[in-house]
């Protein structure tokens, strides 16, 4: 897929965040014009979210939501990486187009019930005096 496709404006974005070792949380908003082109039919209403291993950019997971369904869980990679998301639409003619990428993750190893401790926990650790 070319690059030119992906539309990088202002009030666009795609976020992926780690709820918990087993769960991300990904969110996307767009543009007034993206909008508008989704609700003219310019783009079909369904887009679909793939996330992507970094080491291999090969989609790992892949996601169907209708556009305005922006903010979702979903479960994570099974195995420890860096992914990031890509998101997509169909045009009128059919074609694919990359409306939106996301930042990195890194991927945690192990599920939750082996993790002893909260993410927030291990910055408000005090020193032993």
């Amino acid at each position: 897929m070319s690059e030119k496709n992906v539309n990088i404006c202002s009030g666009e974005k795609l976020v992926l965040l780690i709820k918990n070792p087993e769960t991300l949380f990904v969110l996307w908003s767009f543009n007034e014009t993206n909008e508008r082109n989704f609700e003219k039919g310019i783009y079909t209403r369904q887009v679909e979210l793939r996330i992507f291993a970094l080491s291999e950019l090969l989609p790992v997971l892949s996601f169907k939501f209708d556009f305005n369904d922006n903010r979702n869980y979903i479960q994570m990679p099974v195995k420890e990486g860096e992914y990031f998301a890509s998101l997509y639409a169909r045009n009128e003619k059919g074609e694919e187009m990359k409306l939106l990428e996301s930042n990195v993750i890194l991927a945690p190893v192990g599920k939750s019930k082996e993790v002893n401790y909260t993410y927030g926990s291990q910055f408000f650790k005090r020193g032993q005096i």
